[in-house]
């Protein structure tokens, strides 16, 4: 199969990424904040790994990807915000206006950007379409990305009150999501919380676009959410008992991440049901076959690869069969992927298991 120019650039992109992400964090290892860097990303990534397990039938990307969404969050997402907010702080000052709602403000609208961005690129491929649970474990990636950023310039760890390494680990829901900030007395997502459930609403918006109305209440609905429960932990002034009590003191985001998530993905299900594409189900009679190789590592290996990229494919194909709006045409890589892992030879074979 050949590479298309604008992947082998989304590569080179990649690698860009991770050495300049290795510049800045290698240097604070040097300066005695590795122990912070190190907690911020353990907490981060082991809840980002089980979302890619948890999603793994339903999800349309791959790890590259879901780190890319990281690096997007701590480079372009930070840099948005900073841009927007720290002029505003030095011509006005730090006070409930600026910190509590110019800066939730536009610090969650910017980690929604790579989001809008993925979004976008999906709706120009053909007879392919996203999943919502995949949107927000994209979301958690990026906000992680950001929220890992943010406690490099304060020298903090929000994911860890006692600062240690695995600390956020025994922390309330820390076996779950040791990313969760427990100070002053209170129970907050943060930021990687507060993108999932933006990407959650996104994702809601982006299938249901033909509705209008629906679409717009799916987009603002939750990115209004997350930036009162953001200002309630900034707001110091008369007005956080209101801003707290249109959060349920932080509850209702903490209900609608924890919850959204699991029926995000029973919803992805039923829709990657729908209406399946006519090449086989990527499931276990089909992965008995494709490794089912004699004993040639590297054929495993190369199958292996493949039948993620089939399976990944395949899903997009279901979810796009799936809408309103979809076209029904399979794509073609998706066949040819199908054909790596089971060439013409062996296509009897397949159907037969």
């Amino acid at each position: 199969m050949k590479t298309q120019p604008i992947e082998a650039l989304s590569v080179l992109g990649f690698v860009v990424a991770l050495i300049s992400f290795f510049t800045i964090v290698i240097p604070e290892w040097s300066q005695g904040a590795g122990g912070l860097v190190m907690a911020n990303l353990v907490a981060h990534w082991y809840v980002l790994a089980w979302m890619l397990v948890a999603t793994v039938v339903v999800r349309t990307v791959g790890i590259r990807q879901t780190v890319a969404m990281f690096f997007s969050g701590f480079f372009l997402a930070t840099t948005v915000s900073w841009l927007f907010t720290r002029p505003l702080l030095n011509w006005f000052g730090e006070n409930d206006m600026t910190v509590a709602v110019w800066v939730p403000l536009v610090e969650e609208l910017a980690k929604a950007i790579p989001l809008v961005l993925f979004l976008w690129l999906y709706s120009r491929r053909s007879g392919q379409s996203h999943g919502v649970s995949e949107l927000m474990m994209l979301g958690f990636a990026v906000g992680g990305g950001f929220a890992v950023y943010e406690d490099l310039l304060w020298n903090r760890t929000m994911a860890s009150w006692d600062e240690s390494v695995f600390g956020s680990f025994g922390e309330p829901w820390g076996a779950v999501f040791p990313t969760f900030f427990t100070g002053y007395g209170d129970l907050l997502i943060v930021h990687a919380g507060w993108t999932a459930i933006v990407g959650l609403g996104l994702a809601l918006a982006s299938i249901y676009r033909r509705r209008r109305i629906l679409a717009l209440c799916f987009a603002i609905a939750p990115l209004a959410l997350v930036t009162l429960d953001h200002a309630a932990l900034n707001m110091r002034g008369g007005f956080a008992p209101v801003v707290n009590a249109l959060t349920l003191n932080n509850v209702l985001p903490l209900v609608v991440l924890v919850l959204g998530f699991p029926l995000a993905i029973v919803y992805d299900v039923l829709r990657r049901r729908h209406r399946p594409p006519a090449l086989p189900v990527p499931g276990r009679a089909l992965y008995r076959v494709g490794l089912r190789t004699g004993g040639d590592v590297w054929r495993v290996i190369i199958n292996v690869l493949a039948l993620g990229h089939y399976r990944r494919g395949w899903t997009a194909a279901a979810y796009d069969r799936a809408s309103v709006l979809g076209r029904g045409d399979d794509d073609a890589r998706l066949a040819a992927w199908y054909r790596v892992v089971v060439p013409p030879a062996r296509v009897a074979e397949s159907a037969s298991e």
